[in-house]
């Protein structure tokens, strides 16, 4: 889901489906930094869950509102040591082109637990908010 309040559910609710069948969690830098100690979790279970980090460097929700600060900001995370800490692979992929579709299909296709780093800045799409600015009519 798109939004503040879901900050950091998608590692936790993917390694939950990753129980039954393969699943992939994509999350957010911020949001990851909520959850990562869920990463104990999958090692110890072992299942079918890629881990697909997009690192913006910061809350990239909240830098594209009304009000963006520099408390949007995160100082440079090193995700992939902190899942080989937990035992887990993990990957770096710069950009969502195709190495990233690569670097995923390899992750996804071990079948085994996997973090993938992807380091791209994505513009988030319009939400419900009121203070979201509307910037073109072309959306």
């Amino acid at each position: 889901p798109m939004g503040w309040g879901t900050l950091g559910f998608a590692l936790p609710a993917a390694i939950g489906a990753s129980i039954a069948a393969p699943a992939v969690a994509f999350i957010g830098d911020g949001g990851a930094l909520f959850a990562l100690g869920e990463l104990s979790a999958l090692a110890a279970l072992g299942t079918a869950c890629t881990v697909v980090v997009v690192d913006d460097g910061g809350y990239g929700m909240l830098r594209f509102g009304a009000h963006p600060t520099a408390s949007n900001e995160l100082p440079p995370v090193d995700f992939v040591a902190i899942a080989r800490a937990f035992g887990i692979p993990a990957s770096n992929v710069e950009g969502t082109g195709p190495e990233y579709a690569k670097a995923l299909a390899q992750a996804v296709e071990t079948g085994e637990p996997h973090l993938l780093h992807v380091r791209a800045r994505l513009h988030p799409p319009v939400t419900t908010t009121p203070f979201w600015p509307i910037k073109d009519d072309t959306r």
